[in-house]
């Protein structure tokens, strides 16, 4: 506990947790070095500051817990860091709605390089009673070795998420929903995992559109519902053929489960893998362009 802290220039490591900062305000953690454990702990903090550290091999390199819109005074800022394998990247208990991204979305509060999270072998984001969290821009696939290994995302709890133009490949698991609702994901590749997406039987009105499902030795596992709400809504994707997923008669990824994939996209879409630059004219007007990484 304490207030007005700075942590700075430390070389640290441990087994066990190596900062744990609890019921603090005005907190700067910068330019340290974290090696082992969890690196950074910190619960009910304001206005929270992580900048520019260091984290190597780490069971969880951040873990944010309990930070809301009441504690919540002056924000929470996470960016400029560095990660160099470990478990798990980064978990969210119980936080107010944040944004993570590579800074595409504006005033994202965690700021990451896209494949920052890559070499984390067990989970890269992994959020609990967090609702209303966005993220894009990143790549949640696992870049260690050969072996499919891990979690990209996995939510516990946690309504209204959006997820868009994230890259999850060589996963046992790309994303997984567990008792959360009225999420959405779009602009997403699923590619090589074992399972591309699952969603638990109490998770409800969830929707993935505009994505890229191909390669994985299933594509979508939905658990079995009675109830039409309960259907993954699943149209509008790419399944890894023209002819759309084998469920349909196609050659594609599988689904099981209470999936809704008609109807499905014929090629990849536009969205998926995209980037958008500016170009300038010799008539000096603009145009833009889109390119996409093969």
């Amino acid at each position: 506990d304490g207030d007005s802290l700075l942590i700075q220039h430390c070389v640290l490591a441990d087994a066990g947790t190596i900062l744990n900062i609890d019921r603090s305000d005005n907190v700067w953690i910068q330019n340290n070095a974290l090696t082992n454990g969890v690196g950074i702990d910190a619960s009910q903090v304001r206005d929270l500051r992580i900048f520019t550290n260091g984290f190597s091999n780490n069971s969880t390199a951040l873990f944010l817990s309990n930070i809301t819109g009441i504690n919540l005074s002056a924000g929470l800022s996470v960016s400029g860091n560095t990660f160099n394998g470990g478990s798990t990247g980064i978990r969210l208990s119980s936080c107010l709605p944040l944004s993570i991204s590579d800074g595409s979305l504006p005033n994202s509060e965690i700021v990451l390089g896209v494949n920052d999270l890559t070499s984390f072998t067990s989970t890269a984001v992994s959020i609990n009673n967090t609702d209303s969290l966005s993220i894009s821009g990143l790549n949640l696939g696992n870049l260690v070795g050969g072996n499919r290994s891990g979690t990209g995302f996995v939510a516990f709890s946690s309504d209204y998420i959006r997820m868009d133009a994230l890259e999850i490949q060589n996963r046992s698991t790309g994303i997984s929903f567990s008792t959360s609702s009225f999420d959405t994901i779009s602009c997403t590749q699923l590619v090589n995992n074992s399972t591309g997406l699952t969603i638990g039987s109490s998770s409800n009105n969830n929707r993935i559109f505009d994505s890229q499902i191909q390669g994985n030795v299933t594509g979508i596992n939905r658990a079995t519902s009675q109830t039409f709400s309960d259907t993954l809504h699943a149209e509008g994707n790419f399944w890894g053929a023209t002819s759309g997923p084998s469920n349909l008669g196609g050659s594609g990824d599988n689904y099981f489960g209470a999936v809704d994939a008609s109807p499905f996209l014929g090629s990849i879409p536009g969205c998926v893998g995209a980037d958008t630059c500016s170009l300038q004219l010799t008539s000096q007007s603009e145009a833009s362009v889109t390119t996409r990484d093969f």
